[in-house]
């Protein structure tokens, strides 16, 4: 999971970097932006993939081994 989220992270990062980074001319910044936001949306989906699997495996311990 730590992986996962690393992983997210990382993807996030570099889609800010490509928004920061081609932001200088209108061509590069239009396609900068796109690759930015896929490359953010791409991270975003990994860390809510990660916390919806972190979440369903501690309520699937609590309920089996709350007796």
């Amino acid at each position: 999971m730590i992986t996962n989220r690393m992983h997210g992270y990382l993807w996030i990062t570099f889609g800010l970097f490509c928004l920061i980074f081609f932001g200088g001319r209108l061509f590069f910044q239009l396609l900068g932006v796109l690759i930015g936001f896929s490359f953010i949306i791409k991270g975003l989906k990994i860390l809510a993939i990660d916390r919806a699997m972190y979440n369903y495996s501690m309520h699937y311990f609590n309920d089996q081994f709350r007796k």
